[in-house]
């Protein structure tokens, strides 16, 4: 019983969550559909991929000095 009355709880404070913000006066903040695990998720493979995106421009780089030296 305590479960379902924890459930509801959590069920009315999500539908209720932005009237009682603007009641409390808070600044406004969007608030999206997904979740904040997401977020994070999303910001973790933006990181990765910035870091993939550095490790292949220094490889190229690495290639065309290794050309160079060939060359000359």
């Amino acid at each position: 019983m305590k479960a379902i009355k924890i459930i509801e709880r959590l069920l009315t404070q999500k539908a209720f969550h932005e009237q009682h913000v603007s009641y409390k006066a808070y600044p406004p903040v969007k608030l999206g559909n997904r979740s904040s695990l997401d977020d994070e998720n999303e910001e973790e493979g933006a990181k990765k991929g910035r870091m993939m995106k550095k490790e292949k421009k220094k490889e190229e780089e690495d290639k065309k000095e290794e050309e160079e030296i060939k060359e000359g």
